[in-house]
């Protein structure tokens, strides 16, 4: 969730000259504390925190004794049951028992006391069970005319899991893992406990102090289908299908849904003969039961829903107690394999299956690879329907895994049209980022003006894009300044003092949480919103991290506590919960603390929570935490499926019939809709939400969902008076993802900007926004084209560019190493430390940062695009110190004799040739006797040969050693601007054959240069 004022308060909160200061709140005494390094944060009360509303102290008031000792999950789709909320108007209390949408089913854990809220309570006490797909389209109140909403609503007081007799009760929460929750519910003599979860068509159940009990609506027409028969009066059977619904006016049922239930272990159903409870079932026993959902309904024949059930049985008595999504980011491929495991044990003596039911999400099973068991590796026939599409069922698994690949980021996208010098597009940019210089201190100026943490947010974001295209044009006078506003903005706030109240943050223990004051959005009262906020923090200080390692160095562990706030990817993390924001099942985050609606919880900037995975990619790349770069990539590749899909229905199947938008702009968990949380229905907003920022990390969006989405912009009516221009810079820069030259035309017929050139409304920027970098961004896309979604790489800062069939391949390296970047088509990119590398049409290398910590680059992943393989001798890195075998002085072996043909390179029509030669090949490990012009090797030998290029040139190269067979190889380092070097391990094993010694060097796939090493040869 979002929730934004007035655009013309946003305006001026983020205006950077006020003339007149805000006053301070009161200064408090701070305790203050250092995650380590040179930054702090304050642990006192310097603003508001949650619970204040409904007196509630923290997070663990609503959880069992026995629940798990560690953080306490938010803004998730059950945390309503422990996080209470009441607002303003009074329609929602802290008492009221939401609906929680786990998708296919929904569930919502009633207490009986029936609180008057507009989601209607229930009467009935106990775990009210629904699945009832269909959405109920309405238009939304007080937006503009055309946004509709889709929801699929819960019907209660259906099918109802009891204890006989329960009163009642306390609701509480007593576990939790990646995807389910287990609730308790006493009323001082009987206990229902219950799990219930994402995919989950089951819930299981425990009754304590009394026999197991199912309630279902009384003076209706309920089937109850016994050995493949409907019978009226169930008796003395384990396994009963249940088919009920609601009721009209006339009591009779509308929409009849089946639900199979299995008694405890040794127990039988019978209907009860209670007055007023002609329809309930009462178990012959206590202990755990289980009902499921079933994919049928009415016209569905008895013989094959009781079939159904049947094949659902096995794994009743199995609850799960246990689910996690392990990922793997295989840097090799590019590719991102996750495990979604579920420990589903049967209970002792009940005669269960391991493993249980689960159904899929359309992002998940587009992206299936296998299940296990082998045997529920095929999904069922019958499916299940949802507001996100079609679900997929697997029958008996304990674990699938999914595979996606991870198409790359960028810092910025290269300057291949604006930074060519002399160029009329450099000029204009030129003109563009000269304003920036006239402008005063930032954190001076966010500072007087004392601005929320959204605010400094965007305005991180686009000082930090200023950074990186002034970088690549060459302007550091303009990078240094934006560098030291980001610089002086980050260490202000993550600096906290005595007495230091606002431009600080807050860990609260209580609720497990970094906060921010001043807050925003309700960012500390109801922890909304804080990977909007914090991604752009963590984006800027990625940046600072590639020019300024010690800034990084000292201030890492405060930007990394607000990646942890947001998604910490450590399980064992003791100050925040793990991955707080994103759901592991629906493939996205959620925005909502408390989640304190019937709708269940949302997600409206899906960007902007893109942009928070793309700063963990970033930083963690930059300063060589490995860790939180995977689970920046891990979360990004996921979400950018599950937006693509359900945001903007890139498969034409997550909308419902009669919603007449293309896209959803607002994802709830139950539905979705076109009414935002701020704005009154102006379309700008609506299809500008959901593409911004505008950064290298916004390259995941589809060519057909962006242009899907600047065609429903342009066909949408305006409200009266919207400003037709109005984020004019957003629309375009998400259109030059599927059309750059049609983005670039329609940014041209903008005039200058402010008067445009065909008179009407003035072109206004979105404020994280300047209009350097929207010309930057649609000017240099024109020229690339679209991204490659064919390729991926072995560097997650590497993209590839397709226009009029010709490619670009991108490489920005963030490390302080000069790297060697694989495709998956074998194309490889030399890339130097700190610099964007761009080859084909328009070859590039742009920029002049030193680099961060950086990490290594694996070996390619795929076979064909390893040099000369060899299955004996592994790729050798290079690495021209062993530690374990210093370096012997260096012995000159024999000059060549014959010269090798030189490699050679012409860069693009009218470029000088570059050349790459043999300048010196010495041995650097090993013994060399030169009577006999031999290297005699005890143990291994390492060779180096170095190479001379014409000026700045980067060579894609391999060098090998060949006796016969290849006896070695490794990369080329760069060692100076014209001199690269590769340093060739032998490993004894190989050095038993004697012979000529062939150098070989050059692109893989091609034919190589050969350099004979007459008299040289390996014993």
């Amino acid at each position: 969730m979002i929730r934004k004022p007035k655009l013309a308060a946003v305006a001026a909160a983020l205006a950077l000259l006020l003339s007149s200061a805000v006053a301070a709140p009161p200064m408090v005494a701070a305790a203050v504390e250092s995650p380590g390094g040179s930054g702090s944060y304050t642990t006192d009360n310097v603003g508001a925190v949650p619970g204040g509303a409904c007196g509630q102290q923290n997070l663990r008031a609503y959880l069992t004794s026995d629940a798990p000792n560690k953080p306490v999950p938010t803004n998730d789709w059950w945390t309503s049951l422990v996080f209470k909320f009441s607002d303003a108007s009074g329609t929602q209390q802290c008492a009221q028992n939401l609906a929680l949408t786990a998708l296919p089913t929904q569930v919502s854990v009633e207490d009986g006391k029936k609180a008057s809220q507009y989601d209607g309570d229930s009467a009935t006490p106990g775990v009210h069970i629904s699945y009832h797909p269909g959405a109920t389209l309405a238009p939304v109140a007080g937006k503009g005319s055309q946004d509709q909403s889709f929801h699929q609503y819960m019907r209660k007081d259906i099918v109802i899991a009891q204890v006989a007799g329960l009163g009642q009760t306390d609701v509480k929460v007593s576990n939790w893992s990646d995807w389910t929750v287990s609730t308790r519910q006493t009323d001082g003599t009987r206990t229902l406990d219950a799990t219930f979860g994402q995919g989950l068509p089951f819930t299981w159940l425990k009754a304590t102090g009394g026999n197991a009990k199912i309630t279902l609506n009384a003076w209706t027409d309920v089937d109850f289908i016994v050995n493949g028969s409907v019978q009226p009066a169930p008796s003395a059977s384990s396994i009963v299908v249940i088919g009920s619904g609601p009721t009209n006016s006339n009591g009779q049922i509308t929409d009849r849904r089946y639900y199979a239930a299995y008694s405890p272990p040794g127990a039988t159903w019978t209907k009860s003969s209670e007055s007023g409870h002609w329809n309930d079932l009462v178990a012959s026993a206590g202990g755990n039961f289980a009902i499921a959902a079933l994919p049928v309904d009415s016209s569905t024949p008895a013989a094959d829903i009781w079939s159904l059930a049947q094949s659902y049985a096995p794994y009743a008595h199995s609850p799960v107690t246990d689910t996690k999504a392990n990922y793997v980011y295989d840097q090799a491929t590019g590719k991102v394999r996750v495990t979604y495991q579920i420990t589903a044990n049967p209970i002792s003596g009940s005669g269960g299956t391991a493993g249980t039911v689960v159904s899929l999400l359309p992002h998940q099973w587009r992206k299936f690879v296998a299940a296990e068991p082998s045997s529920s590796n095929t999904f069922v026939a019958r499916t299940y329907a949802s507001p996100r599409g079609v679900m997929k069922t697997l029958v008996g698994a304990t674990s699938f895994t999914t595979e996606d690949e991870f198409h790359g980021v960028l810092t910025e996208v290269p300057g291949v049209a604006t930074a060519v010098p002399g160029s009329a597009e450099r000029s204009r940019l030129e003109t563009e980022l000269a304003t920036y210089l006239t402008g005063t201190s930032l954190a001076d100026a966010l500072r007087t003006q004392n601005t929320p943490t959204y605010g400094v947010g965007k305005a991180l974001g686009r000082t930090a894009r200023i950074a990186e295209i002034a970088d690549q044009l060459g302007r550091p006078d303009v990078r240094d300044k934006a560098l030291g506003d980001i610089r002086d903005t980050l260490t202000d706030w993550f600096t906290a003092t005595s007495g230091k109240s606002r431009q600080v943050f807050r860990y609260s223990s209580a609720w497990s949480s970094l906060i921010g004051y001043p807050a925003d959005f309700f960012s500390d009262t109801e922890l909304n919103d804080h990977h909007f906020h914090y991604g752009y923090y963590v984006v800027a200080a990625a940046t600072l991290a590639r020019f300024d390692p010690a800034w990084a160095d000292s201030y890492g562990p405060m930007v990394e506590m607000l990646i942890r706030d947001v998604n910490s990817p450590d399980r064992g993390d003791a100050m925040f919960p793990y991955l707080r924001y994103f759901n592991a099942y629906s493939g996205h985050d959620y925005a909502a603390g408390p989640a304190p609606y019937d709708g269940g919880n949302n997600q409206e900037s899906s960007s902007e929570a893109m942009n928070a995975a793309y700063g963990m990619i970033m930083w963690g790349e930059a300063t060589g935490n490995k860790a939180i770069r995977d689970a920046g990539v891990y979360i990004y590749t996921t979400q950018a499926a599950a937006i693509n899909d359900y945001w903007f229905n890139d498969n034409g199947e997550a909308l419902p019939a009669g919603y007449t938008s293309p896209i959803v702009p607002v994802i709830w968990t139950n539905g979705g809709t076109g009414g935002l949380f701020f704005g009154n229905g102006e379309r700008a907003y609506k299809f500008g939400i959901n593409t911004l920022p505008v950064t290298g990390g916004f390259l995941y969006l589809t060519a057909g969902a962006a242009q899907r989405n600047y065609d429903a912009l342009q066909a949408a009516p305006r409200l009266g008076g919207e400003n037709a221009n109005e984020w004019r810079d957003i629309h375009l820069s998400a259109l030059a993802l599927a059309d750059g030259p049609a983005a670039l035309a329609g940014l041209n017929q903008l005039g200058n900007y402010s008067v445009p050139a065909s008179g009407g409304l003035p072109y206004t920027n979105e404020h994280g926004e300047t209009k350097a970098h929207t010309y930057h961004w649609i000017a240099n896309l024109a020229a690339l084209g679209r991204v490659d979604r064919s390729l991926t790489a072995n560097y997650p800062g590497a993209v590839a560019f397709t226009r009029n069939g010709a490619k670009s391949y991108v490489v920005t390296n963030v490390s302080g190493a000069d790297l060697t970047v694989t495709f998956s088509d074998c194309t490889r990119v030399i890339a130097p430390r700190g610099k964007v590398t761009v080859t084909g049409p328009s070859a590039a290398t742009l920029g002049s940062a030193p680099g961060g910590r950086g990490l290594s680059v694996p070996i390619p992943g795929w076979p064909a695009c390893v040099a000369d393989p060899d299955p004996e001798e592994p790729v050798d890195p290079g690495n021209p110190v062993d530690p374990a075998h210093p370096m012997d002085p260096e012995t000159p072996i024999a000059p060549v004799t014959r010269p090798a043909p030189p490699l050679t390179r012409t860069p693009g029509p009218g470029a000088k040739t570059s050349t790459l030669k043999i300048t010196r090949v010495t041995v650097t490990k090993g013994r060399y006797r030169k009577s006999k012009k031999a290297i005699r090797v005890r143990k291994a030998a390492r060779v180096t040969i170095k190479f001379a290029t014409s000026a700045d040139f980067k060579p894609n190269a391999k060098v090998s050693l060949v006796i016969g067979k290849t006896i070695g190889r490794a990369k080329l380092v760069r060692k100076s601007a014209r001199t690269w070097v590769a340093h060739v391990k032998v490993k004894a094993k190989v050095n038993t054959k004697r012979g000529k010694v062939t150098i070989r060097y050059g692109k893989a796939g091609k034919k190589p240069s050969i350099a004979n090493r007459k008299l040289l040869r390996i014993r």
